[in-house]
């Protein structure tokens, strides 16, 4: 009897110790945690595949495809291509969002038989909704790079100018996650009308102005990369704003 009770003893211990090792790159080549694409508020995989700095190695991550200017409601076409001559297996994530960090649009297959890759959302801390390999779409022993092709549906109302955040992992396929590269990129898509920033440089908020005297105002305007604005109306208001 005492010979049966150590063996069961012995027999729990090692099962524990299987359970508690896990298997995190395993895990991981099923795709990454949500929210770690590098976008306002989130993370990134180095916080994971952290033996090399964020973007120091000799590949790159890319977003391929989008438009200049989104039309609301659209379903476009997005390729996330990682590249890395190191690398034997592959991962990605990337999400969208609009000027105020919130989810700008989602993700959906192009075919519904291709389980590369999978769209889910919306996450629990930031409700943003991503597209992400699967344990298929690592693409194990494959070498230089690897890309994923799947759409994004515009958001049904014009949301301004939109950002895409984009993660690839490109894994040494050791079954760990060590000396692996991290790479980030984004890239910005302007919907149909743009939000033209402007600031007042002079006269001072509050100054007073005298009658008859001759004022030099000046501004600043901000429309991000892509545009340069074509021209201003200035208008003068004596009244605190009721009348211009």
């Amino acid at each position: 009897m005492r010979n049966i009770k150590l063996g069961l003893i012995i027999v729990g211990v090692v099962l524990f110790l299987v359970l508690a090792s896990g298997d995190p790159a395993g895990a991981l080549s099923r795709g990454p945690f949500l929210e770690r694409t590098g976008a306002p508020g989130e993370q990134t995989c180095v916080q994971c595949h952290h033996t090399y700095p964020l973007d120091s190695g000799p590949g790159r991550v890319e977003i391929l495809g989008l438009p200049e200017r989104y039309l609301p409601g659209v379903f476009y076409p997005v390729t996330v291509r990682v590249s890395d001559p190191t690398a034997r297996m592959w991962g990605f994530e990337i999400t969208a969002v609009d000027e105020t960090g919130a989810a700008a649009g989602f993700f959906q297959k192009l075919d519904p038989s291709d389980f590369s890759i999978e769209a889910l959302g919306p996450s629990e801390r930031l409700g943003r909704f991503y597209a992400r390999q699967t344990i298929q779409g690592a693409y194990t022993g494959q070498t230089g790079a690897a890309e994923w092709h799947f759409k994004w549906k515009a958001p049904v109302a014009d949301r301004g100018s939109v950002t895409f955040y984009a993660v690839g992992n490109a894994a040494n396929n050791d079954g760990t996650d060590l000396y692996d590269y991290i790479y980030t990129t984004n890239v910005n898509v302007d919907g149909q009308t743009r939000n033209v920033r402007v600031r007042l440089l002079a006269p001072a908020s509050g100054a007073s102005l005298g009658a008859g005297e001759p004022a030099l105002v000046t501004w600043e305007a901000a429309d991000g990369d892509t545009a340069a604005v074509e021209s201003f109306r200035l208008e003068l208001s004596t009244d605190g704003g009721a009348t211009f």
